[in-house]
């Protein structure tokens, strides 16, 4: 796909001259907008860090039309977001491009809001749907002639937490909200269906609840296995009550099979693959707290309030941490020079080998579980 960027480049350059360019924010009136694209393509982290700006968005625009672009594979944990009226799927790069243009440009929008997509599709996707204006993070170089704030203030570029970035760039259109608390709505059907497995699965009343989160995007974002497993026993030896729940996507079976091994005991047991993504949600909704790689397990944490002990090193909690409850949530994380990763190179996460399993306990302890 990379061979064909240019020619994408040129196809864009060419439509663009033909289709009326879009309008500065100088002329962007709020009382003219009734229907408006929010773009957060991409994983579900990034898509739950845009809930906020997302709300802020519809506090300004009560009665406007709100469409939201979603990646088709995580669409499901949006169905029932109070703030948005449609979703429709991306699927990922060039794939179905035209088909979701032409889906998009039957709304009529008058303004785009890209919060977090992919590059570099985004842009001309949202100008291609014949929103007038286009607002996002002024980082756009290849397209920045198709945004509305390619002239205006960049200080939203300074490192800051992604759901503050992503706040200003909903104030640019208008947003008027500034709570930073993310949502995500899990339905009862969800719930039910946990909790229906967990009675079956949990052999003791009034259990404790723990899940860990071992697998992450990418394998440097990883705290080790043996690291998982040597807290797992830890955490069985010292709570009779606890049961411990290995979490992942279907990809993730191994790993999670890999920790359910090591710690050693059947009160250890790996969900890896076993829920849909809803019913993934609803089980970290009843966890008592969920260890957790940075991830988009661990925004599911914290849009439901469960608590969690959360791993960083490659990336950093100040701008992907927990910003909302923070007496729910604890940030273990190692400053080294090489911090934070650009690069991503490391094929082993020698960044988080450096946080240890005493300090995890002990950050579990202090929940006084």
């Amino acid at each position: 796909m990379r061979l064909f960027h240019p020619t994408f480049k040129w196809i864009i350059r060419k439509i663009s001259g033909r289709m009326p360019p879009p309008l500065d924010l100088e002329t962007f009136r709020p009382d003219a907008v009734n229907s408006i694209l929010i773009v957060s393509s991409t994983a579900i982290g990034d898509a739950l860090m845009s809930t906020p700006a997302i709300r802020s968005v519809r506090t300004s625009y009560p009665e406007a039309n709100i469409v939201l672009l979603a990646r088709h594979r995580y669409r499901e944990l949006f169905e029932n977001n109070r703030h948005v009226d449609k979703i429709v799927s991306y699927h990922g790069g060039y794939k179905k491009f035209l088909q979701t243009v032409r889906l998009l440009r039957k709304e009529a929008f008058d303004l785009a809001v890209i919060l977090h997509g992919n590059t570099p599709q985004a842009v001309p996707l949202a100008y291609l749907t014949g929103a007038r204006h286009l607002v996002t993070l002024p980082v756009e170089r290849e397209f920045a002639y198709l945004i509305s704030n390619r002239n205006g203030d960049h200080s939203s570029r300074l490192p800051q937490h992604t759901i503050r970035q992503r706040l200003g760039i909903a104030q640019l259109a208008g947003g008027a909200g500034t709570s930073v608390d993310m949502e995500l709505e899990v339905t009862g059907e969800a719930r039910r269906q946990v909790d229906a497995w967990l009675h079956g699965a949990v052999d003791i009343p009034d259990p404790l609840l723990v899940g860990f989160q071992a697998g992450a995007s990418k394998p440097y974002k990883q705290w080790p296995v043996k690291s998982f497993a040597e807290l797992g026993k830890r955490i069985l030896a010292s709570h009779p009550r606890a049961r411990i729940f290995a979490i992942g996507s279907p990809k993730e079976k191994a790993l999670c099979a890999e920790v359910v091994r090591a710690i050693g005991s059947d009160r250890a047991v790996s969900v890896a693959g076993r829920f849909p993504l809803t019913q993934v949600a609803a089980l970290i909704g009843r966890l008592e707290l969920l260890v957790t790689n940075d991830t988009g397990a661990m925004h599911i944490a914290i849009a439901l309030k469960t608590k969690t002990v959360s791993l960083f090193c490659p990336t950093s909690s100040r701008v992907s941490g927990a910003i909302q409850d923070p007496v729910l949530h604890r940030a273990i994380e190692k400053d080294l020079p090489c911090r934070p990763c650009i690069g991503k190179k490391c094929t082993t996460p020698f960044c988080m080998e450096q946080i240890t399993v005493e300090e995890v306990f002990r950050a579990f302890r202090e929940f006084e579980c």
